[in-house]
Order: C-alpha cells, then structure tokens, then sequence
C-alpha cells in the first residue's frame, strides 16, 4: 500500500493497492484518522502529512481529481494555497473549479466520488464560517441539482440503476444494483441536512440495501469475492453506517462518575 519515497512515505497505486490515486488519503480523512497518525514502511517513519503532501504535489490540471479534493478538504484550511511539482500554484478553490470544469460520464462511480469531492470541499468551507461565494457558490448549486437529479431516478424498492446517474430502472443484476445504490447513498448521507434523512426515499434506500446485504451474509465468501463485489458490499456498509450515526442517537446518556469510580473502573 505505501513505500519509502525521497519526500516521505507515499501511497501506491494498483491491484490490492489503491484501486486509484488518491483513495488512501480520502479513506483516511473521512474516517477522521489524525495527521499526526503514524506511517512505518521498513525502517522509514513518517505520519499521514507525508500523504498529504504528496497529494499537493501531484496536483494536474485536466486529470481526475475527486478523491485528492476529499482526502485534502480534510487536512488543509481553506484557504491554504501550495505549489505542485511543477511549480503551479494550487488551493482547494482551484481543485473545486477543475472538478466543477470537468467532464464526467454518469453511469459509473466515477460521478459520485465527484459529487463526494464537492461535498467535502463546502463542508471544509462551511467550518471556516467564511462565505460560499466563487466556486462554492457554484459547487452549491451544482449539488443541489443532483440531489433533485439523484431522487428522481431512484426505483420504488428504493435501489438506483447500475448506471448510477444515466438511467432509471430497476435490473436482475443484483450485485451491480447493490453498488449503485450504495456509492449513491453514500454520498447523499454525507451531503444532505439532517431534516431530510428520514424522508421516504432515503428510507427506502436504506431498507434496500439492508434487506440486500442480509441477503448475502448466508453465501458471503471472502475468498471469491471479486473486486467489484467488494466495492458494492464495502459502500452499502459505507453508506449504512454513515446512516446510523447520523440519524440514531443512544436513547440513554452514560451516568456521569466520580472521580474514584472512574479509577476503579480502570483496576
């Protein structure tokens, strides 16, 4: 997954590796793991920085940079501005405008990790208290538009097409269905407000890809699981999860302990 580079630690790219660049460090920022985080190749150390800093460098106009703009919106200010290899000077701005620029094909997850780029760009904004003028006051509408787009292709069981965003229908495909469903999820309950999580249509995507991953516990082998089985069962989990702690909250608080409670816990 990593190796010892002359800048640090970097991330690799390939089968068992990243499925594609910059996955690592949008795994890691949305998992909420710290920069400060520890990275060992060999005798090498370094932390999570490492990864961030070669995600900086490595910024090209023109190319797919959904995932850098995830995994970066959640190390850097908003405002920070940095140079790449080549000397251009980069910000998350200017990676919000490319994604917005950039054209993407609709029926793969190509579009959500977009979407997801977008979405985690406005809510590093949103933190800053700083306004969403500029490109995201464009990112914020472009994400409204594709909740409204997202919706009105969504089936009456409460799955989306395997063709994500580029065609409605329901398909006996139920594996291509299921990562459909679950990268669209996904994104949608990290991107809405909290009053529209319990609408119908997000409980029927929920109870979908719940009574479809039950389904599959019975005959689920790991061993023979192919990479795109893995991706559709690991973004229902994705999305269930995320869910979960958005939406349930425990119904009773943790008494409050004394101090000497508290230490005779931990004996």
């Amino acid at each position: 997954m990593l190796r010892a580079g002359n800048d640090g630690i970097v991330p690799r790219v390939g089968y068992g590796l990243q499925d594609q660049p910059s996955q690592l460090l949008a795994v890691l920022g949305q998992t909420a793991v710290p920069e400060t985080y520890e990275l060992r190749v060999g005798q090498q150390r370094g932390t999570v920085v490492d990864l961030v800093n070669h995600e900086k460098l490595t910024c090209r106009s023109g190319t797919d940079q959904s995932l850098k703009l995830v995994g970066l919106a959640c190390y850097l200010r908003d405002d920070e501005s940095w140079k790449n290899e080549s000397g251009e000077e980069w910000s998350l701005e200017r990676l919000l405008q490319e994604e917005l620029d950039r054209s993407v094909a609709l029926d793969d997850s190509a579009a959500t990790n977009r979407l997801l780029g977008l979405t985690y760009a406005l809510r590093r904004r949103a933190r800053s208290q700083r306004p969403r003028d500029g490109q995201y006051a464009r990112a914020e509408a472009f994400l409204d538009e594709f909740h409204r787009h997202a919706l009105s292709l969504q089936n009456s069981d409460g799955s989306w097409h395997p063709r994500f965003f580029a065609s409605r229908g329901e398909s006996r495909d139920t594996i291509e269905s299921l990562r459909s469903t679950g990268h669209i999820l996904h994104w949608l309950t990290i991107s809405l407000p909290d009053s529209r999580l319990q609408t119908a249509e997000i409980l029927r995507a929920v109870n979908y890809l719940d009574n479809q991953l039950a389904g599959l516990v019975a005959r689920w082998n790991t061993t023979s699981a192919t990479p795109r089985k893995m991706d559709a069962v690991a973004h229902a989990l994705g999305a269930l999860t995320t869910y979960d702690q958005r939406v349930f909250q425990p119904y009773d608080t943790r008494p409050q302990t004394t101090n000497s409670a508290a230490a005779a816990e931990k004996n």
